[in-house]
C-alpha cells in the first residue's frame, strides 16, 4: 500500500490512477477522490501475481487533470520450482535375446528458483526398470540429476510405452520409449580351426543362424568384422529370416602368414550388431618332408669313399616349392652330394639326394647338407669316422 498526500495549497484534481505496464502481473485498487484537498491523503494498494519463477517490473501512474503525473515503480519476483526432463523420447532400437539389456540416461533439472520436492518416477511397464541414479526426492534450484533407464524386454516383439517423473511442487514430465526385441541364435558361437599351412585352407566350419522369435527378422550386414585377411564366409541367409527358420554360414580359414589368428563374424539388424561369432586358428609355414634328418656313415679309410647313403625330399603339400639353394653348407671337402631335384618340386612329387663321405683324416668327421626353398630352410646333419 502506498499513501499519496497533497502537500500543496490547493486541491489536486485527480484524473486517474492506473498500472500502465506490467498489467499481467500487477493490479491496483485506490481510494483517491477526483479532488484531493490540500493536506489530504489517499491510499493505493498494489498486488503482484507471479506467473513464473522470474523477476518482473511494472509501474503505477497517478495522473492530474492539469497534465502533471506521478509514478510509482513496481518490482516482484516469482518463487517456483520447475521440473524439466530430457530426452523425452527413448528409442532402444533392436536387441537380441536372451539376456540383453540396454541402459540409457534421462537428465532431470529444476529451472526454478526454489527447491523441487517430492520427486518420484511412475512406471508400470515391467520391461523397463528405472534407477534414481544421482537423483533424490529433492532437487535444488538450478540443479540437475540423472536417471538410469534399463530396457530388458524378456520376449521377442515390438514395444512402446511411457513413464512419468512427478514432483510435489514443480509439475511433471512424460518420457516415451520404444524398442524391438528379436531372438536370433548363432550356433556355435565360437569356431576353432585346425592348424593350417599358409597358402592353403582348413575345412569349412558351419554356423547355423536360427530365428527363434515369432516374427520375420530383416537381416542387415553379415560379414567378417575382424581377421578378414585370414577368415572368410559365405551364407544362404538372404535378406530376411522367417520365424522358426534357419540359414547356414560357412566359415573358411586361409592363413596369410604363420602365427595365431583371431577374427569375428558379425550379424546386424537395423544397423545394430545382434550376434557375433568368435574365430581362431593357427597358420604354419609349409615344409618339405625329408626321409632323414641325419646320416651316420660307417668308418672309412682315409682317402677312400664310403658307401652312398640317400634320402628323399617330398612335397606333400598342395603348393609347388622352388629351390634357391641345395648343397653342402659344411664339410664340403669330405662329403659330396648329388640329387635329381632340379629347380623345384611340384605338389605331390619327390626327388632323391645321395651323400658320400671321403675322410681326409682320422677320427670323427662332420658336415651339413642344406636346402633353401620357398618353404624355408631345412638341413640334414652328416657324420662319420675316418680310419
Amino acid at each position: 500500500t502506498v499513501t499519496v498526500t497533497n502537500t500543496g495549497v490547493s486541491a489536486a484534481a485527480v484524473s486517474g490512477v492506473a498500472v500502465d505496464y506490467g498489467t499481467d502481473v500487477f493490479a491496483q485498487a485506490h481510494d483517491c477522490p477526483a479532488s484531493l484537498a490540500p493536506g489530504a491523503a489517499c491510499r493505493i494498494s498494489v498486488t503482484f501475481t507471479a506467473k513464473a519463477a522470474e523477476t518482473r517490473s511494472g509501474r503505477v501512474q497517478v495522473s492530474l487533470t492539469n497534465g502533471a503525473s506521478g509514478t510509482l515503480p513496481l518490482s516482484g519476483t516469482g518463487q517456483a520450482a520447475l521440473l524439466n526432463a530430457g530426452p523425452t523420447t527413448l528409442d532402444f532400437g533392436t536387441l537380441n535375446l536372451p539376456g540383453t539389456t540396454d541402459i540409457r540416461s534421462v537428465s532431470l533439472s529444476n529451472s526454478g528458483n526454489v527447491p523441487l520436492t517430492g520427486l518420484e518416477v511412475v512406471n508400470s511397464n515391467n520391461r523397463l526398470s528405472i534407477a534414481y541414479g544421482t537423483c533424490t526426492q529433492t532437487l535444488e534450484a538450478k540443479k540437475g540429476c540423472v536417471l538410469s533407464v534399463a530396457y530388458a524386454p524378456g520376449a521377442a516383439g515390438s514395444f512402446a510405452d511411457t513413464f512419468e517423473v512427478r514432483s510435489a511442487n514443480g509439475g511433471k514430465a512424460t518420457v516415451s520409449w520404444s524398442g524391438t526385441a528379436i531372438k536370433l541364435a548363432a550356433t556355435p558361437s565360437t569356431l576353432s580351426f585346425a592348424t593350417t599351412r599358409v597358402g592353403s585352407s582348413a575345412s569349412d566350419q558351419v554356423v547355423t543362424l536360427t530365428n527363434q522369435g515369432s516374427s520375420q527378422v530383416q537381416l542387415g550386414a553379415l560379414g567378417v568384422l575382424a581377421g578378414a585377411g585370414h577368415f572368410g564366409q559365405s551364407n544362404n541367409c538372404g535378406g530376411a529370416l522367417a520365424a522358426g527358420a534357419s540359414c547356414a554360414i560357412a566359415v573358411r580359414y586361409s592363413p596369410a602368414n604363420p602365427g595365431t589368428h583371431t577374427g569375428e563374424i558379425g550379424i546386424t539388424v537395423q544397423g545394430l550388431p545382434v550376434a557375433r561369432i568368435a574365430l581362431a586358428g593357427t597358420g604354419v609355414a609349409p615344409t618339405l618332408n625329408l626321409s632323414a634328418t641325419s646320416l651316420q656313415f660307417a668308418p672309412t679309410n682315409v682317402g677312400q669313399s664310403s658307401a652312398v647313403q640317400g634320402f628323399t625330399v617330398t612335397n606333400a603339400t598342395d603348393q609347388a616349392a622352388a629351390f634357391s639353394g641345395m648343397g653342402l653348407s659344411a664339410g664340403g671337402t669330405e662329403f659330396s652330394q648329388s640329387n635329381n631335384c632340379g629347380s623345384g618340386l611340384a605338389a605331390g612329387t619327390s626327388c632323391m639326394v645321395n651323400i658320400q663321405m671321403t675322410p681326409l683324416s682320422k677320427n670323427g668327421r662332420s658336415g651339413t647338407w642344406t636346402m633353401v626353398s620357398t618353404f624355408g630352410t631345412q638341413s640334414v646333419a652328416l657324420s662319420g669316422q675316418g680310419t
